[in-house]
């Protein structure tokens, strides 16, 4: 039997690609199934909400700072789930950039982690 190779030619958008999102009324909608990274600039308080999970796969959020304070919270599919945050927290100094990488491990469970350059 030969051995059969997976390359990036062969498996979808959810694990190659990154979608620049704009935020619209302070939700962002993060499509599990759109791309592997997801980028905005924030406007106001953020609402990350998830959809379409996928348990055992990770995602990597980039949020860049406004520079007015906003607030960071969770969603998934338009309500509450658990999102247990190993490290971090969101800076929404000007310009700063936040690497946000959260892991689904339940259809309503995750694991996050956020982090700024020094």
């Amino acid at each position: 039997m030969a051995k059969t190779r997976i390359s990036s030619d062969t498996i979808g958008d959810e694990f190659t690609s990154a979608d620049a999102l704009t935020q619209s009324s302070g939700t962002v909608n993060i499509n599990w199934k759109d791309a592997q990274v997801f980028t905005f600039t924030a406007t106001e308080n953020i609402t990350l909400n998830m959809q379409n999970v996928v348990v055992g796969v990770s995602k990597v959020i980039v949020i860049t700072g406004e520079g007015a304070s906003n607030t960071l919270s969770f969603n998934v599919e338009g309500a509450s789930g658990t999102f247990n945050k190993i490290s971090g927290d969101y800076d929404d100094t000007s310009n700063t950039k936040n690497f946000i990488q959260v892991t689904c491990v339940g259809s309503t469970e995750f694991w996050y982690t956020i982090s700024q350059t020094s």
